[in-house]
């Protein structure tokens, strides 16, 4: 019988563990798309997208990168339109000359049109601005367009949750504190918000938040 209880015990004890860890286990996967306009070459758009993967997957979340375009060549006859699909999010770089059009305040280097309910689908990264950056930083262009894209992003995908004193969320950033991307992740409390959002996705554009 003291056998049992124990068998029993820990048998029990392996599907409590399992049950609090399925949340994690489960797969939540985004798809989304760079357009870039800002014509970063493809080894720094590689190496941001693959940091903004590992920053997503340790929370959770898996990154489906479709193919990046550049929409002005493209309209120049200088390219096309993929073929993979339509994604769930987009990433736009902005050319500089674009970001002055726009009338963006000068201290912002991204920023994310959402709804407070349901987050949004677009995030804008300035090029012009995250290559200025890098250099008063001293670090690569690909660490600051990676920083912000995560910053971005995740505005899309936790709407209800406001900038924070520290970590990635943190509204402020100076250049120097890029250096640090590789290795900032997001709190316990972000992380659950994103995979909720990520796994019922829905909403329009309201607001702009940066």
């Amino acid at each position: 019988m003291m056998v049992r209880r124990q068998l029993m015990a820990v048998i029990l004890m392996c599907i409590a563990r399992s049950a609090a860890a399925a949340p994690h286990d489960i797969p939540r996967t985004v798809s989304a798309r760079i357009y870039d306009y800002a014509h970063f070459n493809s080894q720094q758009l590689q190496r941001a997208q693959r940091q903004v993967s590992e920053t997503y997957a340790a929370a959770g979340v898996t990154l489906e990168w479709h193919r990046t375009v550049s929409p002005d060549l493209i309209d120049a006859g200088k390219g096309r339109w993929p073929s993979d699909g339509v994604t769930t999010l987009s990433v736009v770089v902005l050319a500089a000359k674009m970001a002055t059009r726009l009338g963006v305040l000068p201290d912002v280097a991204g920023y994310a049109p959402i709804t407070r309910d349901a987050g949004g689908r677009i995030a804008y990264v300035l090029g012009g601005r995250v290559r200025g950056i890098a250099i008063d930083g001293k670090v690569e262009s690909w660490v600051v367009l990676a920083g912000v894209i995560i910053h971005e992003v995740a505005h899309l995908l936790m709407p209800e949750r406001e900038h924070t004193s520290a970590g990635v969320m943190r509204a402020n950033w100076n250049p120097a504190e890029f250096k640090r991307v590789p290795v900032q992740r997001f709190s316990e409390a972000e992380a659950l918000s994103l995979r909720r959002t990520v796994s019922s996705l829905e909403g329009h554009v309201a607001r702009v938040a940066d």
